[in-house]
C-alpha cells in the first residue's frame, strides 16, 4: 500500500511540474522576448496577452512544492539546502515579475519596469534550468541522509549550459505564445525572432544531451533503456520539424501546439533518465517517502485539488481566448 501511494504521490509531482513547465513556460518566454518589441503599445499588448493567466500558471509550481514537502520530506530536506540560491533568485525573480506588470503601467518609468520584467522572466528560467541540470548531473551530494555539498556546487557549466537551453525552450514557448495571440503585424515582426530563438533551442538541446551522455549516470540509463531514449529523441525531433513546417500555416495555433508537444516529450525524457530516483542518483522515491498518513493528506488533497485547479486554468483560458489587443493602440 505504501508503494502505491509513493507511486501515486510522486507522479502527481511529476504532472504538477509538467504543468508548470507548459504553461508558465510560455509566459516567461513572452517576459523574456519583451524588449524585443520597440514600440510601447507593442510591449503593452505582448504583456496584455499573458496578464490574466500568468499568476494562475504559478500554481502548479506550488502544488509541486507541497507535494514534495508533505510526501517526500527526506528528499525535501536535502534538495532545498543543494538548491538554496537558484530558488532564492527564481522566487525573487518571479515576485519581480509580479511588481513590473503592475509598476510599468503605473509609474513615470515604463523602460525601467520593461526591462526589469524581462531580466525577472529570464532569470527565472535560468534558475530552473540550473536545477534541472544539477540533478541530471547528479551534482547533489548525499551523506548519511543529508546534503553533503556547498551551495556553489550547483554553478557547473553544464548546469548553467542547462540554465540557457530553458531560457531558449521558454523563448520559443513565448514565440509561439505571441504569435497565437496578436495581430497579423506584431506576427509578422517576430517571425524572425520565433525562427531564430526555435534554432537556439535546437541547438542547445542537441548539444546538452550529448555532454549530458559522456556523464556515467546519464550513459548507465542510455545502455539499460536505449529503446526508450531513441523514442524520446525521435518523437521530440519530428515535433520540433512539425513547428517549423507549421510556421507556414494559416492556424496561429500550430506552432505552439507542437512546441508545447515537443518540450512535453523532452520532459518525460528527462524524467525517465532521472526515474525512480527522486534525489538523483542516490535516494529513490520510494526510500524518501514520508508515513502513509503523510502520504495518503497528500493523494486525496491532490485528487480534490487537481481537477479544481485544472478547472480554474481552463476556464480562465476560455474567457480570455482570442487575440489582444493592447488598450491605446493606434
Amino acid at each position: 500500500m505504501n508503494n502505491a501511494l509513493s507511486l501515486i504521490c510522486i507522479l502527481i509531482a511529476v504532472f504538477a511540474i509538467t504543468m508548470y513547465v507548459l504553461l508558465d513556460g510560455f509566459d516567461l518566454g513572452v517576459g523574456i522576448l519583451l524588449l524585443s518589441a520597440r514600440r510601447p503599445h507593442e510591449r503593452d499588448e505582448l504583456v496584455e496577452s499573458i496578464a490574466p493567466i500568468w499568476d494562475g500558471n504559478e500554481t502548479w509550481l506550488i502544488l509541486a512544492a507541497i507535494v514534495l514537502f508533505g510526501a517526500f520530506p527526506l528528499a525535501y530536506a536535502i534538495l532545498v539546502p543543494a538548491f538554496y540560491l537558484p530558488f532564492m533568485l527564481m522566487l525573487v525573480s518571479l515576485g519581480f515579475r509580479g511588481v513590473s506588470m503592475e509598476f510599468r503601467v503605473h509609474t513615470p518609468f515604463p523602460r525601467f519596469w520593461n526591462g526589469a520584467f524581462c531580466v525577472g522572466s529570464t532569470l527565472a528560467a535560468f534558475c530552473q534550468g540550473l536545477v534541472a541540470g544539477a540533478l541530471l548531473s547528479g551534482s547533489v551530494s548525499v551523506a548519511q541522509g543529508q546534503f553533503a555539498g556547498r551551495t556553489l556546487d550547483v554553478f557547473t557549466g553544464f548546469n548553467c549550459l542547462m540554465g540557457l537551453t530553458a531560457v531558449a525552450a521558454y523563448a520559443m514557448l513565448g514565440a509561439g505564445w505571441i504569435r497565437w495571440k496578436t495581430g497579423a503585424r506584431l506576427q509578422r515582426y517576430h517571425l524572425p525572432v520565433l525562427r531564430f530563438v526555435m534554432l537556439a533551442f535546437l541547438l542547445l538541446t542537441v548539444l546538452v544531451c550529448a555532454l549530458a551522455a559522456t556523464t556515467p549516470t546519464v550513459a548507465s540509463m542510455w545502455q539499460t533503456r536505449p529503446v526508450l531514449m531513441v523514442l524520446f529523441g525521435a518523437v521530440s525531433a519530428f515535433l520540433w520539424l512539425a513547428a517549423v513546417v507549421s510556421l507556414r500555416s494559416r492556424r496561429d495555433g500550430l506552432p505552439l501546439l507542437f512546441e508545447l508537444a515537443t518540450v512535453a516529450v523532452l520532459l518525460l525524457g528527462f524524467v525517465a533518465m532521472l526515474w525512480p530516483y527522486v534525489v538523483p542518483f542516490s535516494i529513490p522515491f520510494e526510500d524518501a517517502a514520508a508515513g502513509r498518513g503523510s502520504q495518503l493528506m497528500v493523494a486525496v488533497g491532490a485528487a480534490v485539488m487537481l481537477p479544481v485547479v485544472l478547472g480554474y486554468n481552463a476556464f480562465a483560458y476560455w474567457v480570455f481566448r482570442g487575440k489582444v489587443r493592447a488598450p491605446g493602440k493606434g
